[in-house]
């Protein structure tokens, strides 16, 4: 948020340097991003008054002007049309050099001499754009410095507001934090040119007029539990927004937009309160507070047209919405400068509501910032007020009563919170005096009463981030001064904490797969939907109330769309070769509600090997992912890939993979139609696990090596071609007993000689012992029980 440190100093002056300010702010929790001037400095720019104008002789468009400061008088040569006698205007004397670096000299124009310039806002830096020269109130004092008189010797402060914070978005609650952090006095008169908040019902025109009553109706209390409104006629169409308050506003970092527009714009940067004006002609009937209804559409301000949501909640007319509620008004009823009534609106909006709902609509607006982080149900009252003064003086116009519909038990209630003297010290670790603690608190705003341990607190209705006990120790820990509390490091016996053997830590598995080439790659825990619906589109997932964006507003199912959107963005930097991981936890709805297990997700694209002159250039396959996951899953037990039917993977190219008959995760390649979807140039093969399953691994056990040789006897087996080496090696291990060692398959053939639907396997087992040298006849016996085995079991044949 940017503010003029001028216009905090209305509001609180402690007597500091700007660096000073800036020094408390940080403290007190909200950092400073920059400082800048006002202004850039100029001189010899002075109020001045036009005593007479004539037309120039020589040019049509030129005026001769006679202008006096007060002790001189100027001829000047001016083309801006609304030169006039009597004018007050901004007079640059000759020497003078501009904010743009223009200086000012003796210069003839069309043959008449000129002694210096009339200035326009924007040739002293106040405006980007000006039509004519700048106009000034007439009582400004000829003679008097430019520069001082719009008090640009100022600075532009912006301070980071957090998110909790939202009492801090105007200047009043600026003013207060500052108050409070220097102990000095808060300004509640709303500026220099302010009456007293309390006084403004009695300086406002009431008419206790009917017919001037707008009739409101709120269908959604809960949403909406005060709506406050007036209509104000006969305003001037004419009426210009004061320098004055377009300097706030450019200070702020708005711009003058109308004058009920800067007025609404200002009231909120004042004390915080979203305002809105409608114009009145554009009203059909009573106005309703109420839920969109199903195909309704709203053109906006920004120009952009918004299909509505059911959910959003908008303030309409007997006919048509008018504006998105808290976020954004209609263009259709939007003030114009023909606009000579209007119905002005001051309300309060749930902050459950407002969030989410403006990201929704890739809207961000200054009030949706406000209401989402929440505004003080009570001050709609008071901003509605203050508005119509700043109308009625700058506008004129005539004031209806005031149209108010409220919902008592809706409003955000004050909450009450036991605060111990005990738990401040247990958790600062100093003690702080009562009567400090006391002070504190009520310069805060808070109601405090002592009890028999502490005190029972009462919080402002300002405040929405107080809700608990530590809520209220973190207030008295930055007003009390973080740096006032000594630091002392803690003192701990500590011992070391032994990790079962059989339980492997994440750091091991992921060291085990960046030894196998991988990266590890970290991502945010929300995806895009698109992602959700083109991988899992018939799988439930959890949307955010509040998402960052539109593009990551639902909870991710699983670690794939991230790992496939990184792999994008490699490949989109010419990265062919990519092998990534991630450890993230997953989030899936079920009955039982939102379970968040630990997953383990990787993808590989590109060529098997690095480029190198020692093997040939071949791209990755199912088997090459599932080499490295059996090298990481061997640990764990005996491993098991079964085929299965996935729509994200390729038929074929998939497995369920199995760890002592318990599924731990899937791998496969990624299915052509998605892979073309998303204009992939490789193949993409894809992984993900449980890791909770697979952090329990088999510890490794000592047995002795065989002195005694070991017999190696191959074997070719035909059997059927859907057949796995799975089934084959389960039954030769059955059958041979612990006298086979090992059993390798080191071919597969298919072809001349083998029957259509068959397949030979050629296997290699080796037996041996710890005891004893094996004779020819057990061997014969063991290989014998093999190949039975194999025929009654598989119907296999001896090749």
């Amino acid at each position: 948020m940017k503010f003029s440190k001028n216009w905090l100093l209305e509001w609180v002056d402690p007597n500091v340097s700007t660096e000073q300010l800036g020094d408390k702010f940080t403290s007190l929790g909200f950092e400073i991003e920059n400082v800048i001037p006002a202004a850039i400095a100029f001189n010899h720019v002075v109020v001045a008054e036009i005593l007479e104008t004539t037309r120039h002789p020589d040019a049509e468009k030129l005026q001769v002007c006679t202008v006096s400061d007060g002790t001189e008088t100027y001829q000047i040569v001016c083309g801006a049309k609304n030169a006039r006698a009597g004018l007050k205007v901004a007079l640059a004397k000759i020497d003078a050099v501009l904010p743009n670096g223009l200086k000012i000299s003796k210069a003839t124009l069309r043959g008449i001499e000129s002694f210096g310039m009339l200035c326009s806002s924007t040739e002293i830096g106040l405006t980007e754009s000006s039509e004519g020269i700048l106009e000034l109130p007439a009582d400004a004092p000829l003679g008097k410095s430019i520069y001082d008189h719009f008090g640009l010797n100022d600075e532009i402060i912006e301070v980071a507001i957090t998110p909790n914070r939202g009492d801090c978005m105007s200047m009043k609650g600026l003013a207060r934090e500052i108050a409070v952090g220097y102990q000095v006095k808060l300004n509640t008169r709303g500026g220099a040119e302010a009456v007293p908040f309390d006084a403004l019902a009695t300086k406002v025109p009431q008419r206790q007029d009917p017919e001037q009553k707008h009739l409101v109706t709120v269908k959604s209390p809960d949403l909406c539990p005060r709506y406050t409104a007036r209509i104000i006629k006969n305003i001037d169409p004419n009426a210009k927004t004061p320098i004055w308050l377009q300097e706030k506003l450019r200070r702020s970092g708005m711009h003058s937009i109308h004058p009920i527009v800067d007025i609404a714009n200002y009231v909120m940067l004042e004390i915080g309160q979203p305002m809105h004006a409608f114009d009145l002609a554009k009203i059909s009937g009573d106005i309703q507070v109420r839920l969109a209804q199903a195909g309704e559409q709203l053109e906006l301000l920004n120009d952009t047209t918004v299909k509505l949501r059911t959910d959003t909640l908008v303030i309409a007319d007997s006919k048509t919405p008018l504006a998105i509620a808290g976020i954004m008004g209609g263009k259709v009823s939007g003030v114009t400068a023909s606009t000579r009534d209007i119905l002005l609106e001051s309300a309060f909006f749930s902050p459950s509501y407002t969030m989410g709902h403006a990201r929704h609509y890739n809207i961000t607006t200054d009030s949706a910032q406000r209401f989402e982080r929440g505004v003080d149900p009570h001050i709609t009252l008071t901003a509605l007020n203050r508005a119509t003064q700043l109308i009625l003086d700058i506008c004129g116009g005539d004031a209806s009563e005031i149209t108010e519909v409220i919902s008592q038990d809706k409003l955000p209630q004050a909450k009450k919170i036991s605060l111990r003297r005990a738990r401040i010290a247990r958790i600062l670790g100093i003690t702080i005096a009562d009567t400090e603690v006391v002070r504190i608190l009520e310069t805060l705003g808070m109601s405090v009463a002592s009890n028999h341990d502490g005190w029972d607190v009462q919080t402002p209705t300002w405040r929405f981030d107080l809700n608990i006990e530590v809520d209220l120790i973190e207030e008295l820990a930055r007003v009390y001064g973080f740096t006032n509390i000594p630091a002392h490091a803690p003192v701990e016996q500590l011992t070391l904490k032994v990790d079962p053997e059989a339980l492997r830590s994440t750091y091991a598995i992921k060291q085990r797969l960046a030894n196998c080439g991988y990266y590890e790659t970290l991502t945010y825990s929300f995806i895009d939907p698109k992602w959700q619906d083109l991988l899992f589109p018939k799988q439930e997932s959890l949307k955010l109330i509040n998402p960052l964006s539109a593009d990551l507003s639902v909870m991710r199912t699983s670690l794939w769309p991230n790992l496939l959107n990184a792999l994008i963005n490699n490949q989109n930097y010419q990265q062919e070769r990519v092998r990534l991981f991630e450890v993230g936890r997953v989030f899936l709805p079920t009955d039982k509600g939102l379970t968040q297990p630990l997953h383990l997700g990787g993808i590989i694209a590109g060529s098997a090997l690095p480029e190198q002159w020692g093997a040939q250039t071949r791209t990755a396959d199912f088997f090459d992912v599932k080499g490295d996951l059996e090298l990481l899953l061997k640990p764990c037990g005996e491993l098991q890939f079964m085929p299965v039917q996935s729509p994200i993977l390729h038929p074929g190219q998939s497995a369920q993979i199995f760890c002592n008959d318990l599924s731990i995760g899937i791998l496969g390649a990624l299915h052509p139609a998605i892979s073309q979807q998303l204009k992939m140039t490789n193949n993409v093969l894809l992984f993900e696990l449980d890791l909770d399953k697979i952090a329990q691994i088999v510890v490794p056990q000592f047995t002795t090596v065989s002195k005694f040789p070991a017999i190696r006897r191959d074997l070719a087996m035909v059997v059927r071609e859907e057949i796995t080496f799975k089934q084959v090696y389960d039954i030769v291990q059955n059958s041979a007993g612990q006298l086979v060692t090992d059993i390798n398959i080191f071919d597969v053939y298919q072809g001349a000689g083998i029957e259509a639907g068959n397949k030979s396997l050629a296997l290699r087992l080796t037996l041996q012992t710890s005891d004893r040298t094996l004779v020819e006849e057990e061997v014969n016996q063991v290989i014998e029980q093999v190949i039975n085995s194999l025929k009654v079991q598989l119907q296999a044949k001896l090749r």
